[in-house]
């Protein structure tokens, strides 16, 4: 593998990104913006969406097809992963974990769509309108954040050096408290 000439505070450092879903690839585009080597993990064949271009700039790509003996060396090589796959037997790496609705998913069963989420945090309710109505976001807001929100705590976990656990990250869209 050639040498990374990659520079930034997270320079020397590879991320593993296998999660589907805006959140995590904005987590990963900050990352690899840091100097972070991102490996972006999907299925032989992915189909790509017009932003993806942006979204995976810079980033290596690699089809795993169900080889589990590449993922355990490509873990081995990792400092950290975007996504929720059991990494049990790598306690070194920092995980995060990025969902719409929480580890449990919504207790009504609803989907992890954009627009149900920022709903449910009230966000077209605080955007200022002239009709005073709740107004439909273009731009998917809450996704930008969890992924910020992911990047920054996987930034703050790397930095940290762990002695007996490892660092476990869990990022939602949704308000927990009121």
């Amino acid at each position: 593998m050639a040498e990374s000439t990659a520079t930034g505070p997270l320079a020397g450092l590879r991320v593993l990104e296998r999660a589907d879903g805006l959140p995590a690839s904005y987590a990963g585009f900050l990352l690899q913006g840091l100097g972070a080597e991102v490996v972006k993990i999907e299925a032989a064949g992915a189909t790509r969406t017009p932003g993806d271009h942006v979204l995976h700039r810079g980033k290596r790509s690699v089809a795993l097809d169900g080889d589990e003996a590449l993922w355990r060396t490509m873990l081995a090589g990792a400092d950290a992963t975007l996504g929720d796959d059991d990494v049990a037997s790598h306690p070194d790496l920092v995980r995060c974990a990025i969902t719409a609705w929480g580890a449990g998913g919504h207790p009504r069963g609803l989907p992890p769509d954009e627009a149900l989420v920022a709903a449910t945090g009230g966000v077209p309710a605080l955007q200022w309108s002239w009709s005073k109505d709740p107004i439909w976001l273009v731009t998917p807001i809450v996704s930008y954040m969890t992924g910020m929100l992911a990047a920054l705590g996987v930034t703050a976990a790397l930095a940290v050096p762990t002695y007996v656990w490892a660092q476990w990250l869990f990022t939602t869209g949704k308000k927990l408290k009121d």
